[in-house]
């Protein structure tokens, strides 16, 4: 959404704010860009307890196993 604010406001820019037309377009453009690489944090963490949460997970059934219940 944010990259379609940014041409928007490259693209239908009014008289009163075409001063700003190109700060607004590249300030939407650096906004989409932080968004995504915290997006892409997140869900990395989600993975990485998933991952985590499933290794536990082995590691019980394995010495469950092992005890001879």
């Amino acid at each position: 959404m944010l990259v379609l604010a940014g041409i928007a406001a490259l693209a239908y820019p009014t008289d009163q704010l075409k001063a700003l037309a190109i700060p607004t377009a590249v300030s939407c453009f650096i906004a989409a860009g932080l968004q995504w690489l915290v997006l892409k944090a997140v869900a990395e963490g989600i993975a990485l307890f998933v991952d985590i949460a499933y290794d536990v997970r082995a590691i019980v059934v394995k010495i469950n196993s092992s005890d001879g219940r």
